[in-house]
């Protein structure tokens, strides 16, 4: 296969069998991005449907059927969206391939009900897009760690403009630079939206003057590394007490060099009212850890389940059966939950456990609902 500024040849020399893809730890690479798609993604569609044609037969339970996409559906393409970005498009089918297996036809519980946990009258069914997004956010304990990769080097390099991985630290928008991996591109943007919603205490990365999205001359963040290599990086290092001239003549005494009193004059006036006050520990910057509620979250050291479990509380929703129990038996969350617990534990056959859940998410067809359509004449019981 050729490769670099000779991907285009069609010469065949040496006698040898030249392609245009390579396969390489069960993943297509392909200088054809059609091609890409088709044998990375597409291509499992038809793999995909004849599991999901063979276990139809087998008449599973709801619980059933979601053991089945969790085992065996769903790791076909989490070992390739790990690798490589899947287009919206083929997730948004694979989740509704998978849907319609699981409900036979139409949803009969919203997708994000679906997700939550079955105290919280969900399946606990995995959700591709979650999925996705904390195994490429799992990325970060690797990219951090102390071990020599060509991956890190390549983000570094894309990243050096910019102060490498202290971007990382950095309050950035990521529609603000033009990173040509799709895949690092998406991280970057997921791990900004992450800490964004998920972090209690924000003052640690608004306080970065570099890259910040609220910090920016002509309309652009900035980023100085001769500023950087001055120990110039937090809003409190501007001396925003002193006056322009006395600040400058400062931070010049302390190693600044390169630079003249109009950048520097520039950067401070560049600054919000609202963050010229900001005050932290510098040992902010060793360290991507934040406060999450009452807890600590490190991204360095979490693996993809922490991210989904953060996600996934965050996205998943109560069921329309829930909130209706909830309303009409007067009860509080904490007692709804119980009930839907109880369905496991005063059952051990599936398909009884599964019956309960029918009943309490108001899926089946009970005699109040059928007597409204006028399909019997009575609520009642008949017997």
């Amino acid at each position: 296969m050729w490769i670099g500024s000779c991907r285009d040849d069609t010469e065949t020399p040496l006698s040898l069998k030249w392609c245009q893809t390579v396969k390489a730890l069960g993943v297509h690479f392909s200088y054809n991005s059609e091609e890409s798609l088709q044998k990375n993604f597409y291509d499992t569609i038809s793999d995909i449907k004849k599991q999901i044609h063979l276990w139809s037969w087998r008449g599973l339970s709801l619980l059933g059927k979601v053991s089945i996409i969790k085992s065996l559906l769903l790791p076909k393409l989490i070992y390739v969206f790990s690798i490589l970005p899947p287009p919206s498009e083929f997730v948004a089918l694979i989740q509704t391939i998978i849907y319609k297996f699981l409900w036979k036809g139409p949803d009969k519980i919203t997708r994000k009900a679906a997700i939550n946990s079955f105290d919280n009258g969900g399946l606990n069914l995995t959700d591709l897009e979650t999925s996705i997004k904390s195994r490429r956010l799992a990325w970060i304990s690797k990219i951090f760690n102390s071990e020599s990769l060509p991956s890190k080097s390549y983000l570094r390099y894309l990243l050096k403009p910019f102060g490498g991985f202290f971007f990382f630290h950095c309050n950035y928008n990521i529609n603000d630079y033009n990173i040509k991996s799709i895949f690092y591109s998406e991280m970057l943007q997921w791990w900004s939206e992450f800490r964004s919603k998920f972090a209690t205490e924000t003052t640690s990365f608004d306080s970065i003057i570099w890259n910040n999205c609220n910090i920016r001359i002509d309309d652009i963040p900035i980023y100085y590394q001769n500023y950087v290599n001055a120990s110039v990086i937090l809003v409190s290092d501007l001396m925003f007490a002193l006056n322009n001239i006395d600040s400058f003549n400062s931070v010049k005494g302390r190693g600044l060099k390169d630079t003249n009193y109009l950048t520097w004059t520039a950067i401070r006036c560049s600054v919000p009212r609202y963050l010229k006050n900001l005050n932290v520990d510098r040992n902010v910057l060793r360290t991507l850890e934040f406060k999450c509620g009452d807890k600590s979250f490190d991204p360095t050291s979490s693996k993809s389940r922490n991210f989904y479990a953060l996600l996934i509380q965050d996205k998943a929703k109560h069921s329309r059966g829930f909130c209706k129990l909830m309303s009409n038996s007067s009860l509080s969350e904490e007692e709804t939950c119980k009930a839907f617990i109880l369905t496991k534990s005063v059952a051990v056959e599936r398909f009884v456990q599964c019956f309960q859940f029918k009943i309490l998410n108001d899926i089946l067809f009970l005699n109040t609902r059928l007597a409204k359509i006028r399909k019997i004449p009575s609520d009642l019981c008949t017997f």
